[in-house]
Formats: structure tokens, sequence, C-alpha cells
């Protein structure tokens, strides 16, 4: 059976999430591993916290943040886009940063043209929970957001911090994330953990950040209701200066994959040992 054909409700995904964990990881969701966890609360009712969906939308989380850490850690907002008339009615200017605020994964930077709006317009089609089954997507609403490009730039470095329980336990800094995506993984106390996470690991050596300490304050804020979650932060390196990206559930939906069994373990042991 097709796995578009099961049934659109808490069982189905479920079924659909213990397949496709099986078919990745090569084993049964029981272990005390990141994976697990993730799976653990995209299949109970944990998803559905009103406050999971909440700051899932990219337009409403901006409320939340603001309300726990200040809107100056806000990437700015320009527009927020509700209907195909106002898509198509809109200027969109070189910098410009279009995402869809209902789904993952989808950005389109504005170049020096005016950019062909069909993408944006298939976008407000998006069912992201059907792909995925991650219930915290299902009831949002389609909308585009129009943001201005994080420190006048669209190159910029990510730090994720995935938070236990309010805590910052796992940090991680991408790099080139459209062109060579490589990534580094390390502790609270940026000890590298010497494993990779989807992607390779990088061979750029990074010294922590002098406000490391400062953003992990901002992280856990964001993190306190949450048992377990990943807090972005958008970072310059040069500047110091740091801003808050989104906030995921679910991580790769339960599938990330480890370069290595050994490197799963470790890791895990320091989320939740």
């Amino acid at each position: 059976m097709s796995l578009r054909l099961v049934p659109k409700n808490r069982t189905g995904d479920k079924f659909i999430a213990y397949i496709k964990f099986i078919k990745r990881h090569k084993r049964l969701p029981n272990k005390n591993f990141l994976n697990d966890y993730l799976f653990t609360i995209k299949t109970t009712d944990e998803i559905l916290d009103v406050l999971r969906q909440y700051t899932s939308d990219k337009e409403l989380v901006k409320n939340y943040i603001r309300d726990a850490v200040g809107d100056d850690l806000n990437v700015k907002t320009k527009a927020i886009l509700r209907t195909v008339d106002e898509v198509q009615k809109y200027r969109f200017v070189a910098g410009d940063v279009v995402k869809p605020t209902h789904a993952s994964g989808k950005v389109f930077f504005v170049k020096d043209n005016e950019p062909d709006k069909e993408a944006f317009l298939d976008w407000l089609k998006i069912d992201y929970y059907h792909k995925k089954r991650e219930a915290n997507y299902r009831y949002l609403t389609p909308k585009i957001i129009v943001e201005e490009p994080i420190f006048g730039r669209h190159d910029v470095d990510d730090i994720k911090f995935f938070c236990v329980k309010g805590k910052v336990k796992v940090v991680y800094w991408d790099f080139d994330r459209f062109e060579n995506h490589t990534r580094l993984l390390y502790d609270r106390n940026w000890q590298s953990l010497d494993a990779g996470l989807e992607f390779p690991m990088s061979p750029k050596f990074k010294a922590k950040p002098k406000k490391l300490s400062e953003m992990i304050e901002v992280a856990e804020r964001l993190a306190k209701p949450f048992s377990l979650v990943r807090v972005d932060l958008f970072y310059d390196e040069k500047t110091e200066e740091y801003c808050v990206g989104e906030i995921t559930h679910c991580h790769s939906s339960s599938n990330g994959k480890f370069d290595s069994r050994e490197s799963e373990i470790r890791v895990s042991k320091v989320l939740f040992g």
C-alpha cells in the first residue's frame, strides 16, 4: 500500500513514522538516542501541544521570541502574503528572503531581478503535514513571509542548540548551507563531539564564540517550555551579532542519520546522560 493512502490521523501518522524510522535506521525506535526521543514526540500528543504548533509557524513564532527574549533578536519581517492575489501584487526587491510560514526547508533569496512568483504560489499549496506527518504543521495556515536579509546578506552561518528540559546540551554549527554543506557538533562547553549528523564534519576550525554563554541563555529561555527542542540562531562571526531564526520541534523528522553508531551513542549520552 502506498504511504500516501494511509489515513490522516494519529494512527496513520504513527504507522508511517514507524515505517520511515525502521527504513532509515534499520532498527526499532526503542533506544535512549536522539532520534528515538524525537520519534516519541512526533508520535504522541506532545507534538500537538498548542505552543509547539504556534512556534512552528514562521510568522507566529516571532511573537513568542519577542515576548521571551526581545524583538531585537527577531529577523525583521517585511510582509506576510496570505493569498494568491497578494503574492502576485507584491513587488519583491533584491535582498528579500522569502519562505513559506507553514513548511520547513524552503527559502528563496531574491537577486537583482523580479523573481518568478510561480514557486511562491506553489508554496501556498504545500501540505507539509501530509509530506512529513509532523502533526504540529497540520493546522497551520499557508502564508508567505518576506524578510530582510540577515546582517545585510544571505551567506549567514547557523548555530543551533539542542535543548533538553530547557538546558542546552549539544550545539552544532552549519557552514555553506546551500553549497557543500558541512557541520560541526559540540557540547555546551564547546568541546568537539567528533560526530557527523546528516552532513560531513567540517574541516574548518571554529573558536568558541565570544558570546556563546549569552546565546545559550537566549536558547534556554526559548526552550524552557519544551522537553526537547532545537533553537536555531543566525550568527555573524565578524561582528558577534546574532538573532533567532526559528524553533524546530522534530529535527529531520526523527530520521537524521549519524556518521556512525558510535557517534550516535556519544552525542545521545551528552544529551540524555
